[in-house]
């Protein structure tokens, strides 16, 4: 295992690709810019409720194009299926939501979207996808309207999903878990916050509005973070424990008390994939050095084998790995 880690890296290659090695570009005029939305005070109690009693949020158009001919008559690619909808945050929850439901009786938790898809039958899954892209045509503008914002944020979550699995699997942990769909719920609860106050996330294009962190910022303005606002609309759907914990810790592994290993592999490949340029705007935080991530602590606590890994060597190594996969992401239909 100490070879492993200290040398070249081994891993068994992934149909699903890594984020491209530059970052995105955001041209924007400036003055184009929505005006920054006044400090909010309001009741967290009360923001629960407005965020659990809106469940229908945002789903990627480009995702929901490729997906129409899936929907009709008989699937019969239905791995390629599955693989479009994990494309999507929103729709992957909704197929777990409706997997997880009192209707199909399950005695243990669904926590993919194929086990889902083999619960639920391709029928009523192709049911509740069309349900859900059709709303595609009627959503109000995400994040103010700025595609370049929704574009990154979908690059964003499907990066983190991948890179947290390249992890895994690089590492060698074991985890009951979908750990790709752990990565691509991380930020859920962005399409939640931009229902509550539209004129926020337009803000991440506009150079240093973020003075302290992400988190922060969201508190002062919305009242509440993404973490807690992604937690409490994954417990209103019903989604396994394990993904809420994600949702609510991947900002602060050290709180966390259960699930601590998944979180900790989130933390890292959110960081990971920052670094590498795939974030919302550049208005974000810089990223502190990798080196410094709690996570390597929880892995070196959680995961024996890791104890004695060079930390630093094993970042300058699996940085290779995924500039090679790199060009990859491109041929996902996120854009």
């Amino acid at each position: 295992m100490r070879s492993i880690m200290e040398g070249m890296i081994f891993f068994r290659r992934i149909s699903a690709p890594a984020p491209r090695s530059h970052p995105p570009k955001i041209e924007v005029n400036i003055s184009e810019l929505p005006p920054a939305p006044k400090l909010m005070a309001v009741a967290k109690a009360k923001i629960k409720r407005r965020i659990q009693s809106n469940l229908e949020l945002a789903v990627n158009p480009a995702v929901a194009a490729r997906l129409a001919s899936f929907l009709v008559g008989n699937c019969e690619d239905t791995r390629k299926f599955a693989e479009l909808i994990s494309c999507d945050p929103m729709l992957a929850a909704k197929a777990i939501q409706q997997a997880n439901s009192s209707f199909y009786r399950r005695t243990t938790s669904v926590n993919s979207v194929p086990h889902a898809m083999v619960t639920m039958g391709i029928k009523n899954l192709q049911e509740v996808i069309a349900k859900e892209t059709m709303k595609v045509f009627k959503e109000e503008e995400l994040f103010g309207g700025f595609g370049q914002l929704a574009d990154n944020f979908w690059q964003h979550s499907v990066a983190v999903g991948r890179i947290a699995e390249l992890l895994r699997d690089t590492i060698r942990i074991n985890l009951s878990e979908d750990v790709y769909l752990a990565g691509l719920l991380h930020d859920l609860g962005k399409l939640a916050l931009d229902r509550q106050q539209p004129l926020f996330y337009p803000q991440l294009l506009r150079p240093g509005f973020i003075e302290k962190d992400i988190c922060t910022s969201e508190q002062e303005y919305i009242g509440i973070d993404h973490a807690q606002a992604g937690c409490w609309l994954g417990e209103k759907m019903g989604l396994p424990k394990a993904y809420l914990d994600v949702m609510l810790m991947h900002h602060a592994p050290e709180k966390a008390r259960e699930n601590v290993l998944l979180i900790g592999l989130i933390h890292l490949a959110d960081l990971f994939a920052k670094e590498r340029g795939m974030l919302m705007g550049k208005a974000e935080e810089p990223v502190p050095p990798l080196s410094a991530a709690f996570g390597w602590i929880i892995l070196q606590e959680q995961h024996r084998p890791f104890i004695e890994v060079n930390v630093v060597n094993f970042i300058r190594s699996f940085k290779v790995e995924l500039d090679r996969m790199g060009e990859e992401m491109s041929s996902l239909p996120l854009t």
